[in-house]
């Protein structure tokens, strides 16, 4: 995925956190477009919004043979 430098990511869904949960489809919002949904056929639905003025640093997730955890690395600019 390749986005513009003034595109701000939005929802980013994924399946609610459960025992046997397991990321099965992934999409990415922004204020400008809309990526995906790629993977399988879906699942329950989960989204992340970041914090107001927060940008996308990373993604970081775990998994045994299918990707069961998804997280979302941020930072937002200190108050001045």
């Amino acid at each position: 995925m390749r986005a513009r430098p003034d595109a701000r990511l939005g929802p980013v869904p994924r399946p609610a956190p459960g025992r046997d949960s397991v990321v099965d489809q992934i999409g990415f919002e922004t204020n400008l477009s809309v990526y995906g949904p790629f993977g399988g056929s879906g699942g329950d639905p989960f989204e992340f919004k970041l914090p107001i003025g927060a940008f996308v640093a990373g993604f970081h997730g775990s998994a045994a043979k299918l990707l069961d955890a998804l997280g979302v690395l941020y930072y937002q600019d200190a108050p001045q």
